[in-house]
């Protein structure tokens, strides 16, 4: 018994010298400055394991760090040859994987004669701070002693790192408080400096601080205006509206943004934007207002004298006789002027449907919108004459211009156009035009019937005379015995008849070209020009898409220009007439110059219309022959005489495809002036 009770007081005495022992180990980084958790946990895994004869000691601290959790493993003597703390580490984070209910409770794979045993001890209540896990080879392990040892181990520890912890965040608390008011110093210093005025309030709205430029701008100090005393300098027609968009934004915690007119120290008052935004807490609580007052008087009188300017600009177009739109880069409607919209009757949205509207025609429409695709393609300007819808369904003619206005990227931002109506200019051109046309008509008839009473006239007398002679011959030489030498005199009046018929018609050729021309030089692309510009209205009416194609060579011919053009014009209307019925494609005519061989110019008219057939190519050229219905016969006739006198060579040529080309060629210009004749 008494044995029995040494041993007992042994083992007490044993124990309280190890619990001593192990609140010095935890005890001394607790008090220790720069101690950390890592060195009092080594300290106390290096403690039990040789306070209790472990094998081995495996204690996870989780989240000492941001990242991973922490592992400390000891091992005795006796094992750290044979097992690498690694290894052993590794074996006892997949035994503690498991459920504690159901773990083995030994380590398997330890790799030893002996298994080793385990004990696991929680450091805090709920684990929160990591595991603590004793292994001895003893087949005795654990005794209850050991378990009430782990454990006294396990709850000092957690205490001490608790404290370690606590202590930290009181440090962090500290230095935060620290930093935070180093800030705010630093941030007055920063407000005060900045070329702005600055304040900031309570989450209540009261003002707590003003920079030093907002104090010097109002003439007050900051006991003056710091509260609501602000407010006196603000304009008395401005303070009910501050006031009440403040007092919402403080209820709603919204970003403050207005405009009102503070008073200058000199009693002057300008207009400033206020503006400020609320500072949170982590909870999303405000616990500051910061906001700045930026001086915008400036830019206030620049955007009413903007303003006054786009009045004044829109006034003026709003005045112009014609109408104005502004389209955007795709071609849609922005806004018409005055005129415009009481032209069309349509609202803006209305008129941007333009395209696949009934504002212009529907055979017209493919030619404009085809004309503003190219234009706002390519960024060149629009320039077109078509017929638009009036809102009382009437379509009139007008002149549509269009200029863009080019970006820093030099695309086209917007298009400004200008519509004006030319109805009674474009009905007074055609009539003119009609007035010229029959005038031409009947000057040709006049010059035709001229010419026929002259051949009629003239040849009339020979003839008869001819016919008289004839038969007086006859009668002579039927006569028995033959009178020879009365025939032989009605023969020789014969001759003369027939002579003076000739010379009849030799007059009648002089009449054209009797008198030498002095050829003068012209320009061939020149004289293309005049009479495109001529025919242009003649060519719109008849809806013929016009290419021209001019050589780059100025082409320089000797020639009568007006012959010359003569002949162009007559060219142009006949491939119009002979595009007149086309309407399954477009009715293209394309115009071309250029250099010829034998330094010859050369210049080609080609149509899509109806073309040439072998037996109508023979023909084309002779005088009084025409395909047309209402035609003379006379055009082409006179137009290969032109040519001809100009040394040249009029041809015609059926097409691969629909219509024909008519071209002609003639000398181009030599040295000096020159003569001819017919």
């Amino acid at each position: 018994m008494d044995d029995s009770r040494a041993d007992g007081t042994g083992e007490v005495e044993r124990l309280d010298g190890w619990v001593d022992e192990l609140a010095t180990v935890l005890a001394t980084p607790a008090a220790a400055t720069g101690v950390d958790a890592v060195e009092m946990v080594d300290a106390l895994a290096e403690t039990v394991l040789r306070a209790l004869a472990l094998d081995f000691v495996y204690v996870r601290l989780d989240g000492p760090t941001a990242d991973r959790p922490l592992e400390i493993t000891k091992q005795a003597r006796h094992r750290s040859a044979a097992q690498p703390p690694s290894l052993l580490a590794a074996l006892v984070r997949r035994w503690l994987e498991q459920a504690p209910e159901s773990r083995p409770g030994t380590l398997p794979g330890a790799g030893e004669k002996r298994p080793l045993s385990l004990v696991a001890s929680r450091l805090g209540l709920h684990d929160e701070l990591g595991t603590l896990v004793a292994g001895a080879e003893r087949a005795e392990f654990p005794r209850r002693t050991d378990r009430l040892l782990l454990t006294v181990a396990a709850n000092q520890a957690a205490l001490a790192l608790q404290e370690l912890r606590h202590r930290g965040e009181r440090k962090r608390l500290t230095d935060d408080l620290a930093s935070v008011r180093a800030s705010e110093r630093t941030l007055r210093k920063i407000i005060n400096t900045l070329p702005a005025t600055a304040w900031s309030t309570l989450p209540d709205g009261y003002c707590d601080f003003l920079s030093e430029r907002w104090l010097r701008y109002a003439g007050m100090s900051a006991e003056e205006a710091e509260g609501w005393g602000w407010s006196s300098v603000i304009h008395p027609d401005d303070l009910p509206g501050l006031g009440e968009h403040w007092k919402g934004c403080l209820l709603a915690g919204t970003p403050v943004d207005a405009e009102a007119r503070m008073r200058r120290a000199d009693g002057v008052y300008r207009w400033f934007l206020f503006r400020a935004n609320p500072l949170r807490d982590q909870d999303g609580a405000i616990v500051k207002w910061y906001g700045t007052n930026i001086d915008i008087e400036d830019r206030k009188r620049a955007q009413e004298e903007l303003r006054q300017s786009e009045r004044e600009a829109r006034l003026i177009v709003d005045s112009m006789p014609a109408q104005v739109a502004v389209l955007g880069p795709d071609g849609d409607v922005r806004q018409v002027n005055r005129r415009m919209a009481e032209f069309f009757g349509l609202s803006v949205d209305e008129l941007s449907r333009w395209r696949t509207s009934d504002i212009l025609p529907e055979h017209e429409r493919p030619r404009v919108v085809a004309a503003m695709a190219r234009s706002l393609e390519t960024g060149l300007a629009f320039e077109l004459e078509n017929r638009l819808r009036r809102f009382d369904g009437a379509y009139r003619w007008a002149q549509v211009r269009g200029l863009p206005f080019m970006d820093e990227n030099g695309r086209a931002a917007r298009w400004y156009f200008l519509v004006v109506d030319i109805h009674e200019k474009r009905e007074a051109e055609e009539a003119l035009d009609r007035a010229r046309s029959e005038l031409a008509r009947v000057t040709r008839s006049m010059s035709l019937g001229a010419l026929t009473a002259s051949i009629a006239h003239e040849v009339n007398q020979p003839l008869s005379g001819i016919i008289t002679n004839a038969s007086t011959c006859l009668r002579l030489l039927a006569a028995s015995p033959p009178n020879v030498e009365g025939a032989l005199e009605t023969a020789r009046r014969t001759i003369r008849d027939g002579n003076r018929a000739a010379d009849v018609i030799a007059r009648l050729r002089a009449m054209f070209g009797r008198k030498a021309l002095a050829f003068e030089a012209v320009s061939l692309n020149d004289a293309v020009r005049e009479v495109l510009s001529l025919l242009s209205s003649h060519l719109e009416r008849n809806r013929v898409v016009l290419r021209a194609e001019l050589g780059g060579e100025p082409l320089l011919v000797n020639g009568d220009r007006i012959q010359l053009q003569q002949v162009i014009v007559n060219l142009i209307r006949n491939a119009c007439d002979a595009m007149a019925g086309v309407e399954d494609r477009p009715r293209a005519l394309l115009i071309e110059t250029g250099p010829h061989e034998d330094d010859r110019a050369r210049l080609t008219v080609r149509d899509v219309g109806i073309g040439l057939d072998a037996a109508t190519k023979e023909r084309l050229f002779e005088a009084f022959y025409s395909t047309k219905d209402d035609g003379m016969g006379i055009g082409l006739s006179v137009s290969r005489y032109i040519i001809e006198r100009h040394r040249g060579r009029l041809w015609a040529t059926a097409n691969e495809g629909p219509g024909a080309t008519f071209g002609f060629s003639i000398p181009v210009r030599s040295d000096g002036p020159s003569l001819a004749g017919p």
